[in-house]
């Protein structure tokens, strides 16, 4: 540890050496013209020319913008103020008319509505407008065995496109 003490006892003793003239003359001229172009900047305001390209920069920049975020909207997309429609569920009970052993017995449909799709107005036969509309369901069946009492259930997904004409006037 002395051998570190004496190391650190020389280094505070250390000075730097004195810059050159030379160095000293140009680093005071590089500050004094830095000083002057800055005050000249501030007194004088925005140049009108910079002013000018900037503002013609950003107003570039946002017509391009407006132009991809509306062309990026995709033209299906409309803007629907009517709550989705309510899922529906049908049940449809079977009556089981003394069935055999061996066969399974249909005891149950059910057709579910998941979604349904307005795709926007198309035009059928002489210019006839009409709105496309597809709905998705889902149909489950339940068939049942009852001499053992095992049943079997499927679950098909459907989808229905419907045109509904529309009047015009």
């Amino acid at each position: 540890m002395n051998e570190f003490e004496d190391m650190e006892k020389e280094l505070r003793r250390l000075c730097p050496a004195p810059p050159s003239e030379g160095l000293q003359s140009r680093i005071v001229k590089e500050l004094d013209e830095k000083t002057t172009h800055a005050l000249k900047k501030r007194a004088g305001g925005i140049h009108f020319r910079n002013f000018k390209l900037r503002w013609a920069a950003s107003l570039a920049l946002a017509a391009a913008l407006a132009i991809v975020a509306f062309l990026g909207i995709p033209k299906s997309a409309k803007v629907n103020d009517t709550p989705p429609p309510p899922i529906v569920e049908v049940e449809i009970p079977v009556a089981v008319d003394s069935p055999s052993t061996s066969k399974y017995v249909p005891v149950e449909a059910r057709h579910v509505l998941m979604n349904a799709q307005e795709e926007g107005i198309f035009y059928i036969g002489d210019h006839i407008p009409a709105r496309k509309m597809r709905y998705r369901f889902v149909d489950s069946y339940t068939w049942k065995n009852p001499a053992d009492g095992s049943s079997l259930q499927v679950a098909v997904p459907r989808e229905e496109v419907l045109l509904v004409r529309l009047d015009t006037y």
